[in-house]
């Protein structure tokens, strides 16, 4: 069931024994970016603490876990989960590739395989290397499950030039070859990677929520934590 934390202001703090065992917080490794929030948000309540566990989406929650934060609404019929914010993905390139966009059908062809040379897409200005090396995910990755719920693309990994285990090796695999493509969560981002627009799409490519999944309703200090973190990204 879907929850969002109440109203137009947080409950007040509650008081944290300096003794307290640490909250043990599980993040899937395309959410690993929120670690900075998360130390801002704790430090806010003296005493409050966390232990932060980066888990494959393939592994199910631990019972000692506290909250789950996950990326995509998938496996939470039975436990209670509330909005932090949302991403969406973005495809990319090398900076030194000139091409700026593709279109859905081209996308399409490239992670099937069929659409081989960037000479292809952006003839005589290709990248140096013309052959497209296109990147995925592992099979059950949460930003590959992305790709293929939300913009119904399968891709063929078995001929992808590299499988990234989490979005920071797509990043980096990206950014070293001109000749490499990949997609990433927006929040992933950054000068090192450029982002290349998607045309003619037969439908309006979703965003995802980002949320933090408990098999009970969060109170206190911790229920405190969360809408500070829920306040921090309400903005995609």
């Amino acid at each position: 069931m879907l929850f969002l934390l109440a109203g137009c202001a947080p409950l007040p703090a509650a008081e944290v024994p300096p003794s307290a065992a640490p909250w043990i917080i599980e993040i899937e490794p395309s959410l690993s970016w929120m670690g900075d929030a998360f130390s801002a948000c704790a430090l806010r309540q003296p005493g409050f603490h966390l232990v932060v566990e980066e888990v494959p989406p393939t592994q199910p929650p631990s019972p000692s876990a506290a909250v789950r934060f996950q990326w995509g609404d998938g496996g939470i019929e039975e436990r209670s989960a509330y909005p932090i914010g949302q991403d969406s993905l973005a495809f990319v390139v090398n900076p030194a590739n000139p091409v700026a966009e593709l279109t859905y059908d081209q996308i399409q062809s490239l992670y099937t395989a069929q659409l081989r040379s960037w000479r292809t897409v952006n003839g005589e200005q290709a990248a140096v290397n013309t052959r497209i090396h296109y990147w995925v995910y592992p099979l059950g990755n949460e930003v590959q499950t992305a790709l293929e719920e939300g913009l119904r693309i399968q891709p063929h990994n078995a001929q992808a030039v590299g499988i990234a285990p989490h979005p920071q090796a797509m990043r980096q695999a990206v950014a070293a070859d001109p000749a490499a493509v990949g997609f990433l969560p927006r929040r992933w981002l950054d000068s090192s990677v450029k982002e290349i627009a998607l045309t003619g799409a037969p439908f309006d490519p979703p965003a995802r929520p980002i949320l933090a999944v408990s098999a009970a309703a969060p109170s206190g200090s911790l229920y405190t934590w969360l809408y500070c973190l829920q306040e921090t990204y309400a903005s995609p």
